[in-house]
């Protein structure tokens, strides 16, 4: 026997010769006997269990997409960023030879090492000037120290990069952060 849907509610109405019994819905096409039509289940609707099972698959997978796998990771906060996986090494870079490179303003870009060795400078400039500021402020330093986080905000607050590389980035940094402090402190007090 066909299984008819009903369009209204969704119900599955056994005789569609009858309204439906959830919503009273009686627009259903009328389905002429096999004897009368003479083709057989020609005008029969048919809904196979399979085909359903089909479509609720490529909907759910619709909605899940390829970020619910882990590929890319997102974060759209002032705290720490996401990873994003890779499978290539990080080539180690000798202690003396740390290049800092200015991100791309922007959201979501994937930073390379150098870019996340300039946003971890930042934070440590950043902190420090602004214990510097607690007890000397002019109105110059203010104002220096505004436009170095209006900088860092449009370049480091949301963006990616590899699991290993920020870790990294950090390690070698924080190795001169005595420098990093001072040079800041100079910055401030020259205002």
């Amino acid at each position: 026997m066909p299984v008819t849907i009903c369009p209204r509610c969704h119900y599955v109405v056994a005789d569609p010769a009858r309204p439906c019994p959830s919503c009273g819905y009686t627009g259903f096409p009328r389905l002429e006997s096999p004897a009368s039509s003479g083709a057989g289940q020609a005008g029969r609707i048919r809904v196979r269990p399979y085909r359903i099972l089909l479509v609720f698959v490529l909907v759910i997978s619709a909605f899940i997409g390829l970020s619910a796998w882990g590929y890319y990771k997102k974060e759209k906060s002032p705290g720490r960023p996401a990873a994003v996986r890779s499978a290539r090494p990080l080539r180690e870079a000798p202690e003396n030879e740390y290049e800092y490179e200015k991100p791309p303003a922007g959201d979501d870009n994937v930073l390379s090492l150098p870019q996340l060795r300039w946003i971890v400078r930042e934070r440590i400039r950043i902190e420090t000037m602004r214990e510097f500021l607690k007890t000397r402020r002019t109105a110059s330093a203010i104002e220096f120290f505004n436009g170095i986080v209006e900088d860092y905000n449009r370049r480091g607050t949301s963006f990616q990069y590899n699991e290993d590389a920020l870790r990294r980035a950090e390690e070698e940094v924080e190795r001169h952060r005595d420098q990093i402090e001072a040079d800041a402190r100079k910055e401030l007090a020259a205002l």
